[in-house]
């Protein structure tokens, strides 16, 4: 640690402290102030100081700032002196003037000031511990008076609503007894209970007495009709109006037979009956008019003679549905040009129809289904799989009378094939078909334009270099060159192809060791890994050591070609290719140090040159 420069100055009751700290960020400062010791820790400084006197650790204040830390603490008197604090401490303590910072460190005052630290350091952090604790009783007694309060909150509010809801139920059962009354006095009054007119309602209220209420029934409607009812009509009268069973009532009655025979007569004037049915109507006219009951009879009479009609007769419904195009064909989406390919397909082979004795299922036999099918093949590297989808995807198209460009597609897919299968002059022949067909499509003078200017380019580019490609596999340079210059003119930007025909342009020059190796470096550059692998393995094949050999240029060649071989197995994560490639370069290295050496010593120098040294 290094210690920092410090300042201090004192008053007889004040101690300022100053700590130089620069280029520290401040969230990295450490401080601690106990009654007789200053410590602040800021790696890479460290300021450590045993005090003269005694200050008031509680009373200290530290501030940090670009500057460093400012210690502000106050000093303690002999009669303030803090516990913990040792005797020679507590006399110094008392003085009003210091005179120095630090307390004299020797051998004999060593053991007491350690001391006198350590005791100082533990009362500050009991004080500490004890401020946290009493912090945290005062906030579990806030947090208890608050859960008190709130409690009490809540109680003075279900009481209030408790006494709200039992004077509203109070009110509510005044209301329904007087409700109550009042039902039970019309029913009494032979009226109906559940019919109410405004003057039938009595507006009560809950601090009436018997004489207030009198007075208000008094002034309704039904008291109003019994009085007037009491002026005209005799007692038994009223008696009767009001329900009165004992009252016996005498006059004409009415038989049963009399009442059906009433209601007949008014079934038949009510349906337009005779002249002589009208002379009956005018007969039973002297009949005293018939009471409630019997109406009641008579709606009875004529529901029960109503007839239901009879029920309807079944009818069947026929649901059609639009048929579909093919029958193995889904209708999820629009496919319309797929379906009259397959339509053009089965005329060609003579089958109007799709039947399942006959053919097999959609997928096996559609072009475009068997080309989805050979190019996920292909993406997954199953060459040989996506050879037969291609395969059958050619037979089935190329009995398409009207051609799309998907025969085109086809060829070149299955040229692809056969390239990575080892079947070069296949590829030649499907590229060579696909070029001719592309040619006589590319305007159609039945469907017009069938290849864009664009498309058309791009599709002869990419058959020309794969025939260029299919040509170089099968040895025949000159007709690989002529494809490869065909593509350059067609797009010169693209760089790939001028280095395809640079490389094949070189191919008809015999090179050497040095030069297969430059050719396999610059495919590596070029990200050809495996055209660079393919160069070192000929430089390999070139200086192949055999019985006689002399000199050391191959074997230096050798182990280049290796290491720069194990470096393209590492691309490809084959690490045991490169291991072994390694080991062999190790050892032609060995072999090619040994010829050196055995020339003769002083010939080093030669032995890097063209080899002609004697060896053994």
């Amino acid at each position: 640690f290094i210690t920092p420069s410090h300042t201090w100055e004192e008053t007889d009751t004040e101690l300022v402290v100053r700590v130089a700290i620069k280029g520290v960020p401040r969230a990295s400062f450490d401080v601690f102030a106990a009654s007789c010791y200053l410590k602040v820790n800021a790696p890479p400084y460290l300021f450590s100081c045993d005090l003269e006197g005694e200050i008031d650790d509680g009373a200290c204040v530290a501030t940090v700032g670009d500057a460093g830390v400012e210690f502000r603490c106050a000093k303690v008197t002999d009669n303030a002196s803090p516990a913990g604090s040792g005797g020679e401490g507590g006399a110094r303590g008392g003085a009003a003037r210091w005179g120095r910072l630090k307390r004299e460190v020797t051998a004999v005052t060593k053991a007491a000031i350690t001391e006198r630290r350590r005791a100082s350091v533990e009362a500050a952090h009991a004080r500490v511990v004890a401020e946290r604790a009493a912090a945290r009783n005062a906030k579990k007694k806030a947090e208890k008076a608050y859960l008190e309060k709130q409690w009490e909150i809540e109680q003075n509010k279900r009481r209030t609503i408790e006494e709200r809801q039992d004077a509203e139920m109070a009110v509510e059962r005044e209301r329904i007894s007087l409700w109550q009354e009042r039902t039970d006095r019309r029913a009494a009054a032979g009226l109906d209970p559940d019919v109410e007119s405004e003057d039938d309602v009595v507006d009560y209220d809950s601090d009436d007495d018997a004489q207030v209420r009198a007075e208000k029934e008094a002034r309704t409607r039904v008291a109003r009709e019994r009085e007037f009812a009491a002026e005209i009509l005799t007692p038994d009268a009223v008696a009767a109006a009001e329900g009165d069973t004992g009252v016996t009532h005498t006059g004409n009655t009415i038989s049963e037979e009399a009442l059906d025979r009433m209601l007949n007569d008014d079934d038949r004037d009510n349906g337009g009956g005779s002249s002589g049915d009208e002379n009956k109507g005018g007969a039973a006219a002297n009949v005293p008019a018939a009471p409630a009951h019997a109406t009641a009879k008579k709606v009875h009479v004529k529901v029960a003679q109503r007839e239901m009609p009879p029920p309807r007769a079944p009818v069947s419904v026929a649901v059609q549905f639009t048929a579909l195009e093919t029958e193995h064909m889904p209708a999820r989406e629009n496919r319309e040009k797929e379906i009259r390919e397959w339509k053009r397909s089965q005329k060609v082979m003579g089958a109007p129809g799709l039947s399942e004795d006959s053919h097999g299922d959609i997928t096996e036999r559609e072009p475009i289904f068997l080309k989805d099918k050979g190019d996920a093949f292909f993406k997954a590297g199953n060459y040989r799989s996506a050879l037969e989808a291609y395969t059958r995807a050619v037979e089935t198209e190329s009995q398409a009378p009207h051609p799309d460009g998907t025969l085109v597609r086809l060829y070149a897919n299955r040229a692809a094939c056969f390239l990575k299968g080892g079947d070069p002059l296949a590829a030649v022949e499907d590229c060579t078909a696909a070029l001719d067909l592309l040619q006589s499509e590319e305007v159609d003078t039945d469907r017009g334009t069938l290849w864009t200017p664009a498309a058309c380019r791009t599709q002869r580019l990419k058959l020309l270099v794969r025939r260029g490609h299919a040509y170089a596999a099968c040895h025949e340079l000159a007709r690989a060159s002529a494809d490869l210059e065909a593509a350059a003119a067609l797009n010169p930007a693209d760089l790939g192809v001028a280095r395809d025909l640079e490389e094949l342009r070189g191919c008809a020059v015999p090179l050497d060791a040095a030069g297969l190796r430059a050719r396999g470096d610059a495919r590596y550059r070029a990200g050809d890994v495996t055209g660079a692998a393919e160069a070192y393995g000929a430089v390999l094949a070139l200086t192949q050591p055999h019985a006689g050999a002399r000199g050391g240029g191959d074997a230096r060649e050798r182990a280049a070609a290796l290491a720069n071989r194990a470096a393209c197995h590492l691309s490809r994560s084959d690490h045991g290719a490169a291991h072994d490639d390694c080991e062999e370069g190790l050892d032609a290295l060995l072999a090619s140090l040994s010829l050196n050496v055995g020339r003769g010593g002083a010939g080093g120098e030669e032995g890097g040159g063209d080899g002609d040294g004697d060896g053994d």
